[in-house]
């Protein structure tokens, strides 16, 4: 399946795009607003996020951009973040889960879940299910988590990098598979509620993370990569294309459709067990999985 980009108007749509403070995160944001969707941001820096909603109105004549702070990595924080946009929305029609880290070091959360895994997977899984009512409010709606174009071979029994010695690269890459995984699974349990949801590929975007960086990252990325702003269309086209509004759990790449590669319904199954584990777990506890 492929499909152009196009225009699309989205006047009276409410899409939140997590990250969105600069980067890919960021133009994202900006390909929605310029089509009249109402945008939330939602970033960790609200000095950072009003600057980008400032040149994101300013570009695209659309002052309906707002700025929420938002910590995809800490289950305490979506919660909170959760909790105040059902207070100031009734429905949400597009949730865009676009935040990226990079760390050189390990590092863990206050709740002991390591860094990378909690950015990438955790929070789009639990911000996903948190919002799941605002987004059945607004059905037919879209949940797009962005991935990598790699992936790496994941090791469902040490996600938290207790036992091998930490990698940057493949921390990342893991995590991006795990979230291919968790697209999968999640559509299933979305789709009564016709919310679809996929994993969408920006293809190589440089900078593609908003945060760290270092050698291992420089090295990951090819040279030849492409800016956010041209990452970003395929992410609006996933959002927007009415020839997408059927399709769930796939693989959204060069504006094509292709089945999840990561689909082994065990592998989904441990990292939705592993989620549901680490967001129940109290800040400052041991975290073993």
């Amino acid at each position: 399946m492929h499909s152009e980009a196009g225009p699309a108007d989205l006047s009276g749509r409410v899409c939140l795009v997590t990250g969105a403070s600069s980067g890919l995160g960021k133009e994202i944001a900006r390909g929605l607003a310029r089509r009249g969707a109402e945008v939330v941001l939602g970033v960790r820096h609200v000095t950072r996020g009003e600057l980008a909603r400032a040149e994101i109105v300013k570009d695209g004549h659309n002052l309906d951009v707002t700025v929420m702070q938002l910590d995809e990595a800490s289950p305490e924080n979506i919660r909170d973040f959760a909790s105040r946009l059902r207070k100031t929305h009734g429905a949400l029609h597009v949730l865009v889960n676009s935040a990226s880290r990079w760390h050189e070091k390990r590092e863990v959360t206050p709740e002991g879940i390591e860094q990378t895994w909690a950015s990438h997977v955790v929070g789009p899984y639990l911000l996903t299910l948190e919002l799941a009512a605002l987004l059945g409010a607004g059905a037919p709606s879209r949940v797009i988590n962005v991935v990598s174009p790699v992936a790496a071979e994941l090791d469902l029994s040490d996600v938290g990098w207790q036992r091998r010695p930490y990698d940057a690269a493949k921390a990342y890459l893991e995590s991006k598979q795990a979230l291919r995984l968790l697209t999968a699974g999640l559509a299933c349990r979305l789709n009564p509620l016709r919310i679809a949801i996929n994993a969408v590929s920006p293809g190589f975007v440089r900078p593609e993370l908003a945060e760290g960086g270092g050698g291992a990252k420089g090295a990951l990325f090819p040279m030849q990569a492409g800016t956010p702003e041209q990452g970003a269309e395929a992410v609006v086209w996933a959002c927007t294309s009415p020839m997408l509004e059927q399709i769930s759990g796939r693989y959204l790449a060069d504006r094509q459709v292709h089945p999840l590669k990561f689909d082994d319904p065990s592998q989904i199954d441990e990292v939705e067990r592993i989620c549901a584990r680490l967001v129940t777990a109290p800040a400052g506890a041991p975290v073993h999985v």
